[in-house]
């Protein structure tokens, strides 16, 4: 049987974003290196609300709360 497939190739390319938003789903736990190289866990508050980190002209930020909590949680 023949088949049709594509063949993607990998290309780099630099790109200049102004901003980008990404779900977080609240039963996941998120590890974030900080600078002063100390890690820490973070966690969306449970809302009725989807939670997203916003990366706006070189900067992150939340829509709604989050918490840092153990990794375990």
């Amino acid at each position: 049987m023949a088949t049709t497939v594509i063949q993607v190739q990998e290309q780099e390319k630099e790109i200049d974003i102004v901003y980008m938003a990404v779900k977080l789903d609240d039963h996941d736990t998120f590890k974030v290196n900080l600078r002063n190289g100390e890690s820490i866990f973070l966690k969306p508050e449970k809302s009725q609300w989807q939670t997203y980190v916003i990366f706006e002209d070189g900067k992150i930020r939340f829509n709604r709360p989050v918490k840092i909590v153990d990794h375990d949680e």
